[in-house]
């Protein structure tokens, strides 16, 4: 089942690890996921980990996609393809890490939802 009202469209990057040289850099993995976001609201942080309530931003995705916690968000776009007109809650050197995914319930309506933490070039950003 699709996102029922999809405004934004990511992609995602991944880190591999390899026992002999550690962690690599993040590479391209997953491109224009539709996808709902916007703002946490209060309600949602009473389900999360600890570590989750640092995120900014929560994103819905379809509940096949392989996007998992760590994974980084070089770019979200609005849903206007082909134009691909930027998301104005993701400024310049600025990334957004997936802290926290969780499917919901089975149903028409499924979907998972991924908590997010916008990061700047230079660390967290306010």
């Amino acid at each position: 089942m699709p996102i029922v009202f999809p405004n934004v469209l990511i992609w995602t990057s991944r880190s591999n690890y390899s026992a002999s040289t550690g962690t690599s850099a993040p590479a391209p993995y997953l491109s224009e996921i539709p996808a709902h976001g916007g703002p946490i609201n209060a309600q949602d942080y009473r389900v999360m980990p600890e570590a989750a309530l640092t995120s900014n931003y929560l994103f819905k995705v379809d509940i096949g996609t392989d996007v998992i916690a760590e994974d980084t968000i070089p770019q979200v776009t609005l849903n206007d393809a082909p134009f691909y007109t930027p998301w104005d809650a993701l400024g310049d050197n600025e990334t957004m890490t997936v802290i926290f995914a969780q499917n919901s319930a089975a149903g028409p309506l499924a979907h998972r939802k991924l908590w997010c933490r916008r990061v700047t070039g230079g660390g967290t950003a306010q």
